[in-house]
C-alpha cells in the first residue's frame, strides 16, 4: 500500500513538473480575434483544428478544417485574424506555403 502511494505520488510530481518548454508547448497567450473564433460555435463547426506557429516574431495560425481533402482552401492567418497564406491540396501552392512546415505547428484548438 504504501509503495502504492509514493509511486502515485512520484507521477503526480512528475507529471505536474513538466514546464511549458519541456512539453514542446509555446506558451503564448492566444490573440484576442483567436479566442472569440474558438468561442463562436458557428465558426468552430466547421474546424477540426487550430493550429500555431511562429514566422519571424510573430504566432500564426492555420484554421484546420478539413478542406484541403477535397481540394478546399486551407487558411493561415496572424495575430489579428488576416490571411497570410492558404493551401490547397490539389493545386499549385502559393509562394507564401513555403514559409511552412505542417510538423512546426502546435494544436491549441480541437473537436
Amino acid at each position: 500500500m504504501k509503495k502504492s502511494l509514493l509511486l502515485a505520488v512520484f507521477l503526480l510530481f512528475v507529471i505536474s513538473a513538466c514546464k511549458d518548454e519541456d512539453c514542446g508547448c509555446a506558451g503564448l497567450p492566444l490573440p484576442q480575434c483567436i479566442e472569440e473564433m474558438i468561442a463562436d460555435t458557428s465558426v468552430t463547426n466547421h474546424l477540426q483544428s487550430i493550429q500555431r506557429t511562429t514566422v519571424g516574431n510573430e504566432q500564426h495560425f492555420w484554421l484546420n478544417s478539413g478542406a484541403s481533402a477535397v481540394d478546399g482552401p486551407e487558411f493561415i492567418v496572424n495575430e489579428q485574424c488576416d490571411t497570410v497564406c492558404y493551401w490547397l491540396c490539389f493545386c499549385e501552392p502559393p509562394a507564401c506555403a513555403d514559409d511552412y512546415d505542417i510538423n512546426d505547428f502546435e494544436v491549441v484548438w480541437e473537436k
